[in-house]
């Protein structure tokens, strides 16, 4: 059962009666590959440190590759190695020296919020609320963003500020 909801966690309903799959072969690794290569995907999505995403995308496609080559009746710990290098670079180790040198952060975006409480029982009022706050919310961003530009600050320095990219504050701005 575990594999299925591992795997819907990444897929969603496409893996949807999938728990049997643990047992065979070659659906394991067909589903379980779709479930990396969406992770790879994620991965290069995100805003990190070039080692950091340097280093997952290289744990990503060893894992893919030690997936692809695994055989029937095959010692499957290699794949759990792979996994736990992964999840220890996502938490912040680094350097084989069992110490942390990267501080992970992870905040739930809008939708996360959303969904949270759609999933704990429909509520069209906290729905309608949420989409009130993200358009308030969106606007205040933009006069930050203006605000600052008025100040003299360049696209760079604001991004710095705001904690985001060059590029989400063109958008802001309305140049891209």
């Amino acid at each position: 059962m575990q594999f299925e909801i591992m795997l819907r966690q990444v897929l969603g309903d496409d893996a949807y009666q999938t728990a049997s799959y643990f047992g065979h072969i070659s659906l394991f690794k067909k589903y379980t590959l779709r479930a990396v290569k969406r992770l790879l995907k994620r991965v290069d999505e995100l805003e990190m440190d070039n080692r950091l995403k340097d280093r997952l995308l290289n744990g990503f496609q060893n894992l893919e590759l030690k997936i692809r080559e695994l055989k029937e009746g095959e010692d499957a710990r290699v794949l759990f190695v792979e996994t736990m290098m992964i999840i220890s670079r996502l938490l912040g180790f680094d350097w084989i020296k069992g110490r942390i040198y990267s501080t992970p952060v992870y905040t739930r975006n809008l939708h996360g919020l959303i969904a949270d409480h759609v999933y704990a029982g429909p509520d069209k009022h906290f729905y309608n609320e949420q989409q009130k706050l993200e358009k308030s919310l969106f606007q205040q961003r933009i006069q930050i963003v203006k605000n600052l530009q008025e100040r003299g600050y360049k696209t760079p320095e604001i991004a710095f500020i705001l904690n985001t990219t060059d590029y989400q504050v063109k958008k802001l701005l309305g140049k891209i």
